[in-house]
């Protein structure tokens, strides 16, 4: 009897250990020293940085095999935008979803909120926007820290976007800025 408890004893630290392995080999972890910030995605995902006029841009996963389920790609991105000192929190938030709505049809917001990384004060908020005939669907994290905001923002079409939402948020939550 004590050689079946101690077997099954055995068995069950082995099977925890297996899956502890598992979870930690599911992620990467992005370091953008220039940008300063980090962020985890899962290992199966790519990693590209763009630079455009305005922002840089970092994608930190694009899962394209998404794209002939969906019609569209599952993407979670960290835009990065320098900044005159003082800007507040809403200002930019204000301000990004007015360019969003002056350069997509559509645009609605359907929730929003607060909270604070490291004491600095974020907000987020889940909306949507026309790409094409695209109805996609994104959450947004928003944080000004210094002369640096930064958006980072998962989103796939609006039918897949709740079956992928747990994961936008917890790649999302991994986002941290350099102090």
């Amino acid at each position: 009897m004590r050689r079946i408890a101690k077997l099954v004893s055995c068995l069950a630290v082995m099977l925890l250990l297996a899956l502890c392995s598992l979870c930690e080999a599911g992620t990467k972890k992005h370091y953008n020293e220039e940008n300063g910030f980090s962020i985890e995605y899962p290992d199966d995902w790519d990693v590209s940085q763009n630079k455009r006029n305005v922002s840089k841009t970092v994608i930190v996963g694009i899962d394209s095999s998404k794209a002939t389920e969906d019609s569209f790609a599952v993407l979670a991105f960290v835009d990065v935008h320098e900044t005159k000192d003082g800007v507040m929190l809403e200002e930019y938030f204000n301000s990004y979803l007015d360019f969003m709505r002056a350069s997509y049809f559509g645009v609605k917001i359907h929730k929003q909120g607060d909270f604070s990384k490291k004491g600095v004060k974020a907000k987020w908020a889940i909306y949507d926007l026309y790409v094409g005939d695209n109805v996609v669907r994104n959450i947004t994290y928003f944080i000004v820290n210094g002369k640096k905001a930064y958006h980072a923002t998962g989103g796939s079409s609006s039918e897949g976007f709740s079956k992928r939402l747990k994961t936008f948020e917890s790649i999302l939550q991994t986002f941290e800025f350099n102090e």
